[in-house]
């Protein structure tokens, strides 16, 4: 069993889904949250992210051993304390699934199948993550909640054989709004963080919809 660090999250005040975003995926690599902290100031005052600097002092002293924060562009960032070999590993440890689609067969297409893989394949090693599975759909449209690629993802989920489920762009997985919501809460039910190659996901896209 891995061991379980400490470890404390920072986001900004008005993005709250992304300082819950921080706190799952602590919880998915088994780290323990013991502090959480909504920094007032994380703008481009003066004052901007001192939160941060507090917890990055706290955390050279030991109070915690890592710190989980959502930089501006929605990114997750790990800040680990100089030693914790133990921690890393747990980061390290998270198996991630990436899906691609495409409503087009030609792969030399923009935003083909083969790209978006890339992509995601990319960063899921800039991330410390592992590739567990890839699932891809050609020639399928977002509008269908049936897909082979599709199926086949949210039975491996429900087999619990990932953490993190990683597409390049939301509507890769759904162009239809009630289906992005009825997959992004089974999802989290199963205990899976939704991520795009942009940062966590964010239920506020939800209410302002999808462009299909």
């Amino acid at each position: 069993m891995m061991p379980r660090g400490r470890t404390a999250s920072q986001a900004a005040p008005t993005t709250a889904e992304r300082l819950s975003a921080c706190s799952r995926y602590a919880g998915q690599a088994g780290l323990r949250v013991v502090t959480v902290l909504d920094d007032q100031y994380a703008d481009a005052s003066s004052r901007a992210g001192q939160g941060l600097n507090q917890l990055v002092e706290r955390l050279s002293i030991g109070e915690f051993e890592i710190v989980v924060a959502c930089a501006e562009n929605g990114r997750l960032v790990t800040l680990q304390a100089a030693g914790n070999e133990a921690s890393q590993h747990t980061l390290e440890s998270l198996r991630c699934a990436i899906y691609a689609r495409s409503a087009c067969v030609n792969q030399a297409e923009p935003d083909s199948v083969a790209d978006q893989v890339s992509s995601c394949e990319a960063f899921a090693e800039s991330q410390g993550w592992e590739t567990a599975m890839i699932c891809r759909d050609s020639g399928v449209s977002g509008l269908s909640g049936s897909r082979p690629g599709l199926d086949r993802l949210m039975a491996q989920a429900r087999a619990g054989a990932y953490d993190v489920l990683l597409v390049e762009d939301l509507d890769r997985l759904a162009r239809r709004v009630p289906l992005l919501h009825e997959l992004a809460t089974e999802l989290e039910a199963l205990g899976v963080v939704l991520h795009t190659t942009a940062g966590p996901f964010d239920r506020g896209f939800i209410r302002r919809g999808i462009n299909s």
